[in-house]
Order: C-alpha cells, then sequence, then structure tokens
C-alpha cells in the first residue's frame, strides 16, 4: 500500500502529512516512508540560505560553507529545511484568479471557472452566461487595494515535489470542521447555488486554495471534448490527397468527355458511352483509393510527447505521455498494455463531425497476466486517436555519471540514444553532451547554466505542439453561429460538451516548460545533483501496439544521481 501512495504521489498526486510537531519533528521519518530524495550536500545547504540565485555566480572551486557565515546560517532549522527541498507557500502578495460562475444554457449546469483563458473563451460561446462574476481577493478575502502585505504558509505548512506531485506536512493536525469549508470553497456549489462566502483564511483554507484538482492536473475532463486535440496531429498521414484529386478529376473531365467523345465517334461507336463513362468513373475512384492506401500505408504510426521522472536511488519512475494514433488498418488484435499503466482517452474537439469523433464507442478491456488487453474500440482505422498515457514503477533505466576531478563521465543505459543531456553536479557545474547512443560512455563537455538552458530551450521551442495550417481558431471553415450548431446538435445526440481545461497547462506541459521558463534566472532549472534529457524515444513510454513507427515525438528525462 506504502508502495502504491509513493507511486501515485510521483504521477502528480498531492499527499497531505499531520501532524508532523512544532519543530518539524516527523519530517524525516515521512521522508523515509515515502523514499524522497536524500538531503542536499552541504555545500547546497549553504548555497540555500546564502540565497544565491545563480548557480553560475558560484566558484565552482571555492566550497561554500567551511567555517563562515554562510554555514553558520545552514544550521538553523530553516535554512536545513530549505536544503532538504522543502519550501513553503508563498500568498497574499497577489490576488488570486477571479471566480466566475457560468451556466451552460442547453443544460443548464452550472461551473464555477478560475482560469483567466477559460473565462475569455466562456465569453465568446453563446451556450454559456456569466451569471455572477467575484472581485479578485487576496489570501484573508478582502479585495486587493495594492497594500496587502505578502506571507507564506511556514507557519502551517511546507511542501516539496515528488515527481510530478507534492507532499504536503502540517505542523499540526487538522481542523475537520475548516476542512469542510475549504473542500465546498474549492469544489465550488452545487448545481442552482450561489457561491458561499469568503471565509477567513485557515490554514485549510490556503493550503485549498493553492490545490489543483484533477481535471486542472490532467488537463482535460473525461468525456469532454478539448481543445488541444488538433495540435499534436501525426503529421504526414490521414491528409485528403486534394492535388492529386484535382489532377486525377481533370484527366478524367477531359477524357471521359471530349477524347472519349472523339475517339468513339471516329470508329462510328458512340452507343460504346454507356459502358466507357462508368469504367473511368470507377478507374478515378479506384486510383484514388488506392493513392490514399499506398500513402498512408496499413501500418500503425504514433507521435508522442512525453515528460519522465526518474529517482535513480531508489530506481521509481513516473512518467506522462500523450499518445496520438494514426492506424492505417488499425491492429486485429487492439492494444496492449503493461498493468502499470493508466490510458484516459482524449476526445477531438477540433473535428465536428459525428464520424470522426471518438465518444460513443464502445471500449472493451480484458486483464491477463500481469497486462491489459484493449481488445475493442481503442483505436479505429484510418481516425486519429489520442490518449493521455500515466505510468508508475520500479524502472531498470539509468544514465550513470562517474566523476574524476574536473572531468564528468556518463554512460547511456536508458534503452534509447540521447539527443541532448544536461547534468549539474553537487558542486553546481553543468555538463553537456549530444547525440550519445545507447550503452556509449561518453565524457560530458563543461558549460554554463546560461549555455544549457538555451540549447534546452531551443530543443522544446522546435518541438511545441501545434495545430497544422488550416486548423486555426476556425479551424473547419463554418461561420461561428454554424459552428455553436452543431456543438448543440452534438451534445444533443451525445451528451458532449466541450471541455474549458488545456492539456498545453496539464502537470506534463508545465514540467516542460519550467524547465525552460523565461524570466530573470538564467539559471538551468533542475536541482544540483540532477540532470535532463531529451531523448529518442520514451524509455518509460508504452504505446501497445508491435512493430510501430513513431513520428515527430519529444521526449524529456530528469533524473539525480
Amino acid at each position: 500500500a506504502l508502495t502504491a501512495l509513493r507511486r501515485w504521489v510521483r504521477t502528480g498526486g498531492q499527499l497531505w502529512v499531520h501532524p508532523l510537531g512544532e519543530q518539524w519533528e516527523q519530517l524525516a521519518e515521512v521522508e523515509q516512508l515515502l523514499e524522497l530524495p536524500p538531503p542536499a550536500s552541504p555545500a547546497v545547504a549553504a548555497l540555500l540560505a546564502g540565497g544565491v540565485s545563480d548557480p553560475d555566480a558560484v566558484p565552482p572551486t571555492s566550497p561554500i560553507g567551511v567555517g563562515d557565515a554562510s554555514h553558520r546560517e545552514a544550521e538553523t532549522p530553516e535554512a536545513t529545511i530549505a536544503a532538504r527541498g522543502w519550501k513553503p507557500i508563498v500568498f497574499g502578495a497577489r490576488p488570486t484568479e477571479r471566480r466566475v460562475t457560468v451556466e451552460h444554457i442547453p443544460t443548464g449546469r452550472q461551473r464555477i471557472i478560475r482560469n483567466e483563458d477559460a473565462i475569455a473563451r466562456l465569453q465568446l460561446d453563446p451556450d454559456y452566461v456569466i451569471i455572477e462574476e467575484t472581485a479578485p481577493e487576496t489570501a484573508s478575502g478582502a479585495v486587493n487595494a495594492g497594500a496587502t502585505k505578502s506571507a507564506d504558509s511556514a507557519k502551517w505548512y511546507i511542501q516539496r515535489p515528488a515527481g510530478l506531485g507534492y507532499v504536503r506536512a502540517f505542523r499540526r493536525a487538522w481542523d475537520p470542521v475548516g476542512f469542510s469549508i475549504s473542500w465546498r470553497m474549492l469544489v465550488g456549489p452545487a448545481n442552482n447555488q450561489v457561491p458561499p462566502p469568503s471565509e477567513p483564511t485557515t490554514p485549510l483554507t490556503a493550503a485549498m486554495e493553492t490545490t489543483k484538482n484533477w481535471q486542472s492536473r490532467h488537463g482535460m475532463s473525461p468525456d469532454f471534448a478539448n481543445e488541444d486535440f488538433a495540435d499534436l496531429l501525426v503529421p504526414g498521414v490521414g491528409l485528403a490527397p486534394v492535388t492529386e484529386f484535382r489532377v486525377l478529376i481533370t484527366v478524367f473531365v477531359l477524357v471521359i468527355g471530349p477524347l472519349n467523345y472523339w475517339l468513339l465517334k471516329r470508329a462510328n461507336r458512340l452507343h460504346l458511352m454507356l459502358l466507357t463513362v462508368p469504367l473511368f468513373a470507377f478507374g478515378l475512384t479506384s486510383a484514388l483509393f488506392a493513392y490514399a492506401l499506398v500513402s498512408d500505408g496499413l501500418s500503425t504510426t504514433v507521435r508522442v510527447r512525453s515528460f519522465t521522472t526518474l529517482d535513480q536511488h531508489t530506481g521509481e519512475a513516473a512518467c506522462w505521455a500523450r499518445l496520438s494514433y494514426y492506424a492505417g488498418l488499425a491492429p486485429g488484435r487492439g492494444m496492449v498494455l503493461p498493468d502499470d499503466v493508466a490510458l484516459y482517452p482524449i476526445v477531438p474537439g477540433w473535428n465536428e463531425t459525428v464520424d470522426n469523433a471518438s465518444f460513443g464507442v464502445t471500449r472493451e478491456l480484458e486483464w491477463a497476466d500481469g497486462k491489459q488487453l484493449l481488445t475493442q474500440g481503442w483505436l479505429r482505422s484510418r481516425v486519429p486517436t489520442q490518449y493521455l498515457s500515466v505510468r508508475a514503477r520500479k524502472s531498470p533505466h539509468r544514465l550513470r555519471f562517474a566523476s574524476a576531478g574536473e572531468r564528468l563521465s556518463a554512460t547511456n543505459e536508458l534503452g534509447t540514444r540521447i539527443t541532448f543531456v544536461a547534468a549539474v553536479d553537487a558542486a553546481g557545474n553543468v555538463f553537456t553532451g549530444e547525440a550519445v547512443a545507447n550503452r556509449a560512455t561518453v565524457v560530458l563537455t563543461p558549460s554554463t547554466h546560461a549555455n544549457a538552458l538555451r540549447q534546452l530551450r531551443r530543443l522544446v521551442l522546435e518541438n511545441q505542439p501545434e495545430a497544422p495550417p488550416g486548423l486555426d481558431e476556425d479551424q473547419d471553415g463554418f461561420p461561428r453561429s454554424q459552428r455553436h450548431g452543431r456543438r448543440r446538435m452534438l451534445q444533443q445526440w451525445f451528451d458532449l460538451e466541450y471541455g474549458l481545461e488545456r492539456l498545453a497547462y496539464n502537470l506534463q506541459s508545465s514540467a516542460i516548460a519550467a524547465l525552460v521558463e523565461t524570466g530573470t534566472q538564467s539559471a538551468l532549472n533542475v536541482p544540483f545533483g540532477s540532470f535532463v534529457a531529451v531523448t529518442e524515444n520514451g524509455p518509460e513510454v508504452e504505446v501497445g501496439v508491435a512493430d510501430v513507427q513513431e513520428k515527430a515525438s519529444f521526449h524529456v528525462l530528469v533524473g539525480n544521481w
């Protein structure tokens, strides 16, 4: 049970632990039970305590924290906790997101929306109406007047990341009444109920306001169409042969018309046009079908965008992967996945046609010998299909490092070729490498945080999800009123609605963006004693189809050693 709990946290779960004591007396026990990475080295502890924001500013040949003020400060409880990765949550310095209550007119359902992008989209959607809007408030419940002071949660709780999730440690036990109020504030009121008035800030209200629900963590809602479906299509397949059709139809018109008539009239056989016209039409149709069949092929192609965390101290790995399939001919035996993979269907919102949507599909799954047999309904021939995959397990993959003086070598045991790797050692020195074959050992090149960040940022920007040309905001070419008419029709027939969550903002996308986010920091956003690698294939990704061709994929792995 404890192993399952640890893996759930690493894949994005949010674990709250209480009480740990006023001085965090049981914090070490929590770290041991959850197998969290060990505390940072004394040099890193002193660096964190000293408030140095740019590791490039610290000379690697000048050890920090030996008999100086930094070392003495690192021995305080706050600095010790910070060096172990625990930090409070800052709140009160800026207003929280405004809350807007909207009603879906066709169904009468009400929802509370806090995301600004979602609010902006709904204001343009005639199917929704805003029935109430709450002004931005500070954590204390007072309307922001520009004079609020910043505070943090240190007197109540601290937290540290664990994979894609995090653990929050509370000093004291929870107040059941306060928790009930906070929970209602998070999930919002039931249908046809007004939001409750603002409550005084408590440890739990402050904690709940900074907690994401399932939909926001995953960037999707089950059985709701997702607007980001179109930005990760498999390139080069599934496209209508428009140019080829124009050429063939032009040839067909010329052949079936003037040329056919002239030849038959010359041979005095005009009555044969009753046969030649349908024969030519059949030949044209067959040529188009054959071209589409040959161009797309009969195999399955997949495009993957994955993010993996690998704790090499414990061997535990957590992987999120967005899988985009195109099967020329769907596999007869379906898909086969290990039983440690969770698969969530992503419903297309970019193509509002009944034939190509993935809703209303019956899917069958069988469990056998530690595997999931996805036998029916999971892949359809010549229909773009996408899933969000979440996996956690004990991984055999490693990227082993060995240091000798100022040199750092790496042995690739990830089972795939490494396109780019940046490693930060315990002293904050940065090393990079490129094109590292599987099972190869290379000496990494000394670099700087700024250079490594620049290289990684280029790779991330070059592989950003993007809708193909023509699939813009009005991608289907219909007037806005007609698009909404189609949405109403689909909602009436299939009870389908368009979700407000975006895959572009889920935990996976946010983790990749955080590695290269712009700002004042020029340091690579990975802890000391860690590395980030861009790989050719995902070591922890399972696509479920044998002999599948991977195309235009992007895999990021972050680990420690």
